[in-house]
């Protein structure tokens, strides 16, 4: 049997287009697929592996109708434009799962670092860097900007993915399915919904250059950007339901393994039934719920994104765990276990404790409140609605429910450390005190810094981009700055400041970004966040509250 994946999709809207492959993140989501289908795990995970990535693998080994997992979303070997990844990071991975499910596929989305004329995946991934067995290659040809569409985008970004070291074994094409809305070209322009002709060239090309892939992936069922995608295109369901549902290929073709995956266990599986859950710079939208991406230099759209689900449905996680029912009561208090846990007061201001393990929050309303004690796990909130967490609440991740949403959700976190994920609309994130990594997800998003500086407290926004995103500075914090915009003569972009008026810092060697009160005088600059090195960054991202 053939498969036949589209993003964003559910199984039932899928199937009307002859999709066999489904995007899934719940164990309950597998066991209620039909007969003739499969499931691919999303798991937005690319640290290695993590507690958080042992707990939403663990449900679903061992399970006949999981085909594979789907580790991450064009992952990033330079930090550039998603937050950085590691290969030995994503080869622990995908061995952790290879020993305990040989048969499941595990895969990832490619960035190409290069452009749509001369694509580049060299340094990046490949099986023998990950031991990933499956690679989706992307090419969008579709686009405002050109008199003709330039098909032959495809071959060359094959070519490239071969010269890096992607055997056509491995490739898993990714089919152009959107048009409009937010995602912009390289070249300013924006991508055009095929018409159902265009779309059948791309496939052309696409079955010569790999005529057996274990899968192929269409991008993306449902809208994510404000664009038109499969769902709304009876047309094109039409082409994929002719091509999917043909007799052309007896079966999955194996994927080669030029070695065995070794059987290490880097760590030994938890028993809990936690499962629960991402654009880039990059041109090419991401494939998945990834909540998602910023204009990049690359020409071709992630096909997906961060720490949180691509465009699925399955990638939004749900406001209530299928295992835990949602207490739909006003103003309950809800204590978990000392195991993992997933709470979700389903209504109104509840009390959430998770008393121990590693757990999941669930929240739909600001008067929330979750309690986490430190020591208990690797604790994790996700929001559809702007939160603040209470003060002394052990919580690592703060996150949205959908990152490829463009819900204007607003995060803030307390004097602790945490990891804290927008989604692709217009999000305003305070860290609060503590050293926390910040990532906006796309949109038109404001980090704000208005904790006291020093003793450590220096936050990572992962994915700054200056022509989105603004900094906020508030002026008891960063005494002496003006209010309003600030002016270019008090920022410099160097080691040290140059002259007295100087007191934002930015080292575009390292990404340091700095505090000095007094410029050259006898006051030393105070760090206070870490961007990516060598942006573009001027004045103009700067406002002082």
């Amino acid at each position: 049997m053939a498969l036949h994946f589209a993003a964003g999709g559910s199984a039932t809207e899928v199937a009307s287009a002859g999709f066999n492959l489904v995007d899934v993140q719940y164990i309950d989501q597998v066991n209620e697929l039909p007969d003739g289908t499969k499931a691919m795990v999303w798991l937005n995970e690319g640290e290695g592996v993590t507690q958080s990535f042992i707990d939403k693998v663990t449900p679903f080994l061992g399970n006949p109708k999981v085909f594979g997992f789907f580790l991450v979303d064009e992952p990033d070997p330079t930090g550039q434009y998603h937050t950085q990844v590691d290969a030995e990071d994503l080869k622990a991975e995908s061995d952790w799962i290879h020993a305990r499910m040989p048969d499941a596929k595990t895969f990832i989305t490619a960035m190409d670092m290069g452009s749509a004329a001369d694509p580049d995946f060299s340094n990046t991934y490949n099986y023998d860097n990950t031991h990933i067995d499956l690679f989706g290659i992307s090419a969008y040809p579709v686009r405002t900007g050109t008199d003709t569409v330039d098909y032959d985008m495809i071959d060359r970004t094959v070519a490239a993915a071969v010269e890096s070291g992607i055997p056509v074994s491995q490739i898993v094409p990714v089919h152009q399915t959107f048009g409009g809305g937010n995602w912009t070209t390289n070249t300013g322009g924006k991508y055009v919904m095929p018409t159902a002709e265009q779309l059948q060239t791309m496939m052309d090309h696409w079955d010569e250059l790999v005529p057996s892939p274990a899968f192929d992936f269409a991008y993306a069922w449902g809208s994510q950007e404000g664009d038109v995608a499969l769902e709304s295109s009876p047309e094109l369901q039409a082409v994929f339901r002719e091509h999917n549902l043909q007799d052309e290929a007896p079966a999955t073709p194996p994927v080669s393994d030029p070695a065995t995956p070794p059987t290490s266990d880097p760590a030994t599986p938890p028993t809990s039934d936690s499962d629960t859950p991402p654009t880039s710079d990059s041109d090419t939208p991401p494939v998945s719920d990834s909540d998602t991406p910023p204009v990049s230099d690359s020409d071709t759209p992630p096909v997906s994104d961060s720490d949180t689900p691509p465009v699925s449905d399955s990638g939004t996680p749900p406001t209530s765990d299928p295992a835990t029912p949602p207490v739909s009561d006003p103003a309950q208090t809800i204590e978990g276990t000392a195991g993992a846990n997933t709470l979700n007061g389903g209504g109104g201001a509840d009390t959430m404790i998770g008393h121990g393990g590693s757990d999941e929050y669930y929240v739909d309303n600001a008067g929330d409140k979750v309690v986490e004690a430190s020591g208990q796990g690797q604790d994790r909130v996700w929001t559809s609605v702007s939160y603040a967490l209470s003060a002394g609440s052990s919580i690592e991740v703060l996150g949205t429910t959908k990152d490829a949403g463009t819900t204007a959700i607003n995060l803030t976190g307390n004097e602790l450390a945490q990891t804290m994920q927008g989604n692709a609309g217009a999000n305003v994130i305070n860290g609060g005190g503590g050293a926390d990594k910040l990532s906006g997800f796309g949109g038109n998003d404001i980090f704000v810094f208005n904790s006291a500086l020093g003793n450590g407290n220096v936050d990572r926004i992962a994915d700054f981009n200056p022509s989105q995103n603004k900094i906020h500075l508030d002026d008891a914090a960063f005494a002496g700055l003006k209010l309003g915009g600030l002016s270019s003569d008090a920022f410099f972009a160097g080691r040290a400041a140059h002259d007295s008026s100087d007191h934002i810092i930015y080292n575009s060697s390292t990404g340091a970004l700095s505090f000095d009160s007094d410029g050259i005088g006898g006051a030393a600059q105070t760090q206070f966040a870490t961007l990516s090195p060598d942006l573009s960054l001027t004045a103009a991202s700067f406002f002082v509250t």
